[in-house]
């Protein structure tokens, strides 16, 4: 997986992958967070939004969705970044690896990749959706 080392290089990322229409097929509430994210001012702020949403849908993404997730995650968390806590947490490396592991690359000898029950939870506020809608009643 390839982690973006710039600004310029995070940005054509994410718009490559919305520009290919595969986010087309992710749920609404998710393509809203992430047409949300593009309008925000603060880059980094957008990134946070972006990985959080693909992060919160991630058994839903095709291949370059995971490898987007995982590197602005890797980007996110990179020595000299640490946007939002990323790197300091280890939730970014944490989401980076999961994603290299569901994209079946292979784990370097001395660190296997982590267990699915392992990887970090969805942040609170980017889960589905939930049906709030009281039944009808007969």
């Amino acid at each position: 997986m390839d982690i973006p080392t710039s600004h310029t290089a995070m940005r054509e990322a994410i718009t490559a992958y919305l520009i290919t229409g595969a986010v087309a097929v992710l749920p609404e509430a998710t393509r809203q967070e992430i047409i949300r994210a593009s309008r925000e001012a603060s880059w980094v702020v957008g990134y946070d939004i972006t990985v959080e949403s693909l992060w919160a849908v991630r058994d839903d993404l095709d291949a370059a969705g995971k490898a987007l997730l995982g590197a602005i995650a890797g980007f996110m968390a990179a020595p000299g970044n640490d946007f939002m806590g990323k790197g300091r947490s280890g939730r970014g490396l944490a989401m980076q690896r999961a994603m290299q592991r569901d994209l079946g690359e292979t784990a370097p000898i001395d660190l296997p990749w982590p267990d699915p029950g392992e990887d970090p939870e969805t942040e609170p506020g980017f889960g589905p959706a939930v049906d709030t809608e009281e039944p009808a009643q007969s």
